[in-house]
């Protein structure tokens, strides 16, 4: 979605993802839970390095937890807002640069719903650690 600028068929004029406050929202918010994730990941190989936790047991997995559990809720509402801008663009609701439509930038349309796509797939993979780390506060609570 970062990248995608394109000509507007028959015009000069580019149109871009910065040009709608919804899309906005989706490249803020894919760029806050990637950094997310790359952190997690390096916790996780200094875990596994070192053979030790970096934050205490019993924070560490509520930490793990909640933010698992936020950033996949704030993904999916990302992803959801995207699709909605992507339906008012396709159906002429909203228009691009005020008089075309997505039959005049097929090329943005197009890559705006391949980008959206993959943020909800990449809702589906948080929520899936969100279960397993789920499953680790159950297996910390219960021992």
């Amino acid at each position: 979605m970062g990248t995608n600028q394109h000509d507007v068929r028959g015009t000069l004029s580019k149109v871009a993802w910065y040009d709608y406050d919804p899309y906005r929202y989706v490249v803020a918010v894919n760029g806050i839970v990637c950094v997310y994730s790359f952190l997690e990941s390096w916790l996780a190989v200094w875990t596994f390095v070192r053979g030790s936790l970096v934050l205490p047991e019993a924070f560490q997995v509520w930490f793990d937890f909640g933010h698992d559990q936020g950033f996949a809720y704030l993904l999916f509402s990302a992803s959801s807002v995207g699709v909605a801008m992507a339906q008012l663009l396709q159906t002429s609701t909203v228009s691009i640069l005020s008089s075309y439509d997505c039959s005049d930038a097929k090329a943005f349309c197009n890559q705006a719903k391949v980008a959206i796509s993959l943020g909800f797939g990449a809702f589906f993979f948080l929520a899936l650690s969100s279960c397993i780390t789920g499953l680790r506060v159950a297996r910390w609570w219960l021992s």
